[in-house]
């Protein structure tokens, strides 16, 4: 019987240590488990402050008060276009003359004759004088800045 009670006794104490250590383990799960939903409801938190934050920075909804056309450089609604080469004397006068003058009440767009073929020019200095991006007339040979602005005042 001495030996029943020791190895009852031997098989208890194995038992309370395994309890004890049993009880330890759940105590640190839940030690643990404690910790992670502390860390994620710190994570949860920080991303609500992130999001109020961007939220409040982008506004809900965007309002274009400048229309989309406006911004798209237009060309202007009358416009001279001289065609010219730097090999014509005329054309090296006119340039320096008369363009200077012009410009002061239209647009003035200067093409190199000797590059562009698209006009249909046949002699320098021509100036083709446009409306609405359509051509109105052209003059060939020199022609002064006040002949030029009477004829384009012509409807």
């Amino acid at each position: 019987m001495v030996r029943f009670m020791t190895a009852l006794v031997t098989v208890l104490a194995f038992l309370a240590v395994a309890g004890e250590s049993l009880a330890a383990d759940k105590n640190v799960a839940a030690a643990k488990a404690k910790a992670k939903a502390k860390a994620c409801a710190a994570i949860d938190i920080e991303q609500t402050k992130r999001a109020a934050v961007v939220a409040a920075a982008v506004p809900a909804k965007v309002e274009i008060e400048t229309p989309v056309r406006s911004l798209i450089p237009q060309a202007p609604r009358e416009r001279f276009v001289v065609v010219s080469t730097t090999w014509c004397g005329p054309c090296q006068v006119l340039k320096a003359r008369e363009l200077p003058d012009l410009r002061k009440a239209f647009a003035v767009e200067e093409v190199d004759g000797d590059l562009v073929k698209s006009h249909g020019v046949t002699s320098y200095p021509t100036v083709i004088f446009e409306r609405d991006g359509r051509e109105v007339w052209r003059v060939s040979g020199y022609t002064s800045a006040e002949t030029l602005k009477a004829l384009a005042a012509q409807k």
